[in-house]
């Protein structure tokens, strides 16, 4: 079993999706935020991060119920046809997120950096290393991912540094000062983009210590550094951070200290280090589901974790090209259900098959003959 095999705990779970969350946030874009009063959305950060403590609670029980299995095989345990519905949806819904975040690093790199090197180019080498370390599997991604946290908060630690004296009163307008539309924008936005429900219905068995007080933590450690980012940026840049099309790396390629000029070089390597943590995950997720449909096949496994890589770096360079295939992929109409089926819907059908399918096979223990001449 592919899945039982490796063990991680719950601190390393936790700096995973809190790379994840600093991927998505160095990737804002203040158009898709919902408007220029970007202050509004540290309320929507908030209301974001606060109801992800009720949409977690179906994946909670689902695991509660069945602390030695995964949403996968609770589904097959039920059905294989339900099992395969779920298996297919997430290997297509980890597979599309990269394709989003990967896409939007091509989008970056030609509308903003002009590199010397096409971008589909850098992506595939991304993605390249991306898939050696999903294939070293769960354990290695999670020790890396500490490292990588260290290198992302460093560096993010020091670009929001430099930006303090820039800060400026004035620019902070009131909050709500165009009513509310950008908050219920912006909540919506940081709810669609985020994955760190879904990851945790698949690889929650193999997590082992405190995961509750692990998420209590990692939630309010992550509204804590999105709110401090927020307000910097507001406070340095002013309205001209609505203007971009992405604010933070104008944050960093204004940024600078002493010897320290124009640290935007900075934030595409914190970026990149964080992209490849989260597209190796993802794709390790995709190749768990298509292994589970094979009855956990090492050879399926494996086959998955390349083809699924060579999917995400063609579509995203795809995507990023046309400008039709970007507004319909990176709108929430796309995005948000696939999110939520993800992270809510799915799991609630799984708890509750899985619930009366248990319950039916203690009434059959119980009608058993050996059970009635006890």
């Amino acid at each position: 079993m592919l899945r039982r095999a490796t063990t991680i705990s719950s601190g390393q779970l936790f700096t995973m999706l809190t790379v994840f969350r600093l991927v998505i946030m160095l990737t804002e874009d203040s158009l898709l935020l919902g408007g220029r009063n970007l202050i509004d959305n540290i309320v929507s950060c908030g209301i974001a991060l606060a109801m992800n403590f009720v949409l977690v609670l179906p994946v909670y029980f689902l695991n509660k119920q069945g602390p030695g299995s995964n949403i996968l095989e609770k589904s097959f345990s039920v059905s294989r046809i339900l099992g395969g519905i779920v298996c297919v949806f997430y290997a297509i819904y980890f597979v599309g997120v990269d394709c989003y975040y990967l896409a939007f690093f091509q989008v970056l790199t030609t509308n903003v950096l002009d590199p010397e090197v096409p971008a589909w180019l850098a992506s595939f080498a991304i993605m390249a290393v991306a898939v050696y370390a999903a294939y070293k599997g769960l354990e290695a991604i999670a020790r890396v991912s500490g490292i990588v946290l260290v290198i992302l908060g460093l560096g993010l630690v020091l670009i929001l540094g430099m930006l303090v004296p820039e800060i400026d009163p004035q620019n902070f307008p009131p909050f709500f000062y165009e009513g509310g539309e950008q908050t219920f924008s912006g909540m919506i936005q940081f709810l669609s983009r985020s994955t760190g429900i879904a990851t945790m219905a698949l690889i929650l068995p193999q997590v082992s210590g405190n995961r509750k007080l692990g998420f209590t933590v990692w939630s309010f450690v992550i509204y804590a550094f999105m709110a401090v980012t927020i307000t910097v940026l507001v406070g340095a840049l002013g309205e001209y951070s609505s203007t971009q099309l992405f604010p933070f790396y104008a944050a960093a390629s204004m940024a600078q200290a002493g010897p320290f000029q124009r640290v935007n070089s900075a934030f595409i390597g914190i970026w990149v280090i964080g992209l490849f943590v989260k597209l190796a995950i993802d794709v390790y997720l995709s190749a768990m589901c298509v292994s589970q449909m094979c009855k956990n096949s090492r050879i399926a496994w494996r086959v998955s974790i390349v083809s699924g890589g060579v999917a995400v770096a063609v579509a995203g360079a795809l995507i990023s090209m046309s400008r039709e295939a970007y507004q319909a992929f990176f709108g929430l109409r796309l995005l948000l259900p696939f999110r939520f089926t993800a992270a809510v819907v799915l799991p609630i059908v799984v708890l509750i098959a899985y619930g009366i399918k248990q319950r039916g096979r203690k009434k059959c223990a119980q009608l058993s003959p050996e059970n009635q001449a006890s």
